[in-house]
């Protein structure tokens, strides 16, 4: 008996140790919203293992607010996971495990299928207007992050499935409010050493230059480990729309502009790398390949591990044979 349980323990190993270290484009992320009596500030990172950051710019119509939406780009597809438009709505999508959810085939729109967080950025000014949005929703049957709203009056939520699998809202009675990668309806991030630190920060946020110290917070819980790495981070104040955007963690070099001064520039998507001097897209691509070789070196590591885990379990169930066959009568 003992080695059926060694051979089960060394496979469970195996698979623990393959899929930590060898899973692709593994996403973290995280977002924040602070306010006081100076405005409110919107803060998100956007960590991975791969892609390229992108931006986007759309200037208004007669019938829609202009926006700029954060991304990544990778094997030619474009993923936006963030944006702001011209009334102050800030949004972010942050990874959480994934949950199952309530269909309601009825509604207008298909959350896989329509963009719904463009026609949000278009059509709606405030959170209130955003949830309105939201409901006329289908998110299908499955759902693996969580939505973030916040407006320039200083309203903030998280929309997340519950345990029946509808999607509601999660609030915060203090002067800020963090989405980790856990889901706000059904548990608390407490333990998770990334937002226990932001909160942390975000209590003890100054009165005045809120949005520097956005960015001050996203510098203290970017990445660069052996899994994942913030590709970008924006801190956002979403009364002024003014953005403070750090490219790949150059924070001394990150860019300061406003929505409306650039929505007078750029009517169109394009690198995010495109918006920085050469000096600082250098060091951070450099920052990014230390990272990624650093990485593919823990890949193979596993692999190595992976295999010798599995030669192990051969020889032990070799072993084992012999052993029960010695056991056996002879006849």
């Amino acid at each position: 008996m003992k080695w059926y349980l060694l051979v089960i323990g060394a496979l469970l190993l195996t698979f623990i140790v393959l899929s930590f270290t060898t899973t692709p484009n593994i996403n973290e992320g995280l977002a924040f919203a602070v306010s006081n009596a100076n405005g409110t500030v919107f803060g998100t990172n956007e960590d991975r293992q791969t892609g390229e950051p992108i931006i986007y710019f759309r200037r208004a119509t007669s019938s829609t607010y202009g926006s700029v939406m954060f991304g990544y780009q990778e094997s030619g597809e474009q993923y936006y996971e963030s944006g702001l438009n011209e009334a102050g709505l800030a949004w972010d999508f942050v990874p959480m495990p994934g949950a199952a959810v309530t269909p309601h085939s009825a509604r207008e729109y298909r959350f896989t299928e329509d963009d719904v967080f463009l026609l949000m950025m278009q059509t709606t000014a405030t959170v209130d207007e955003a949830l309105d949005l939201l409901e006329q929703v289908d998110f299908g049957l499955y759902i693996n992050g969580q939505i973030v709203l916040a407006d320039a009056l200083g309203n903030t939520v998280v929309v997340s499935p519950d345990e029946t699998g509808e999607m509601v809202y999660s609030t915060s009675s203090e002067d800020y409010l963090v989405a980790a990668n856990f889901n706000p309806a059904l548990e608390d991030g407490e333990g998770m050493w990334r937002y226990d630190e932001t909160v942390e920060l975000l209590q003890n946020a100054p009165t005045n230059d809120l949005i520097g110290y956005g960015l001050d917070v996203l510098r203290d819980i970017s990445l660069n480990n052996d899994l994942r790495f913030t590709l970008y981070s924006a801190s956002i104040d979403l009364e002024t729309k003014q953005i403070q955007l750090a490219y790949k963690r150059q924070y001394d070099d990150a860019i300061t502009f406003t929505l409306d001064e650039y929505l007078a520039q750029y009517n169109q998507q394009f690198l995010m790398k495109d918006l920085f001097e050469d000096d600082v897209v250098a060091a951070g691509t450099a920052n990014f390949n230390a990272f990624d070789q650093a990485n593919q070196r823990v890949q193979i590591i596993s692999i190595i591990v992976g295999m010798a885990l599995n030669a192990s379990v051969i020889a032990l169930l070799i072993k084992w044979m012999r052993d029960d066959k010695k056991q056996q009568p002879q006849i």
